[in-house]
């Protein structure tokens, strides 16, 4: 077996530390660095925070069960908004699950995550990293004419 030039060895050495450097986009179009709440692309399901949620069965959605969006949301207007959770919700885990199916498909990436805790850290400059901790991979499927969507963890 003949040894590779010096020149050839240098070369994969540059592309090998080029693609580890790259391997991490760390600019503000990395969405995982810079995560942003959306009008419909995000659905926060934070306990204390989200009106209208039942902790019970976001623990069992956590413990890898099925749950039904109508059993985690409630369909009880909440105050100021006047709309109803599950409303609301079943709107924006269309639009999610819409999305998702459109990136499986067409770029054969799985993006439908739930996300637990959210990272920052002081940076020299720019703005500060916002981060999701740990991604949670689920399943939606949509059940019946009423648009009710069942989620699953995916691990």
């Amino acid at each position: 077996m003949r040894r590779p030039s010096p020149n050839r060895v240098q070369a994969v050495l540059q592309a090998t530390e080029t693609w580890r450097k790259n391997l991490v986009d760390t600019t503000g179009r990395n969405r995982l660095r810079r995560y942003r709440d959306l009008k419909t692309g995000t659905l926060d399901l934070t306990p204390g925070v989200s009106p209208g949620l039942d902790t019970r069965i976001l623990d069992r959605l956590f413990a890898n069960r099925t749950v039904k969006l109508s059993d985690l949301l409630s369909d009880i207007p909440v105050e100021p908004l006047g709309t109803p959770p599950f409303d609301d919700g079943r709107r924006r885990l269309a639009a999610i699950h819409k999305t998702a199916l459109t990136n499986s498909e067409e770029k054969g990436i799985e993006t439908l995550f739930a996300a637990v805790g959210i990272a920052t850290w002081d940076v020299d400059t720019g703005s500060a990293p916002n981060a999701p901790v740990v991604l949670i991979p689920l399943n939606v499927e949509p059940t019946g004419a009423a648009a009710s969507l069942l989620l699953a963890t995916r691990i």
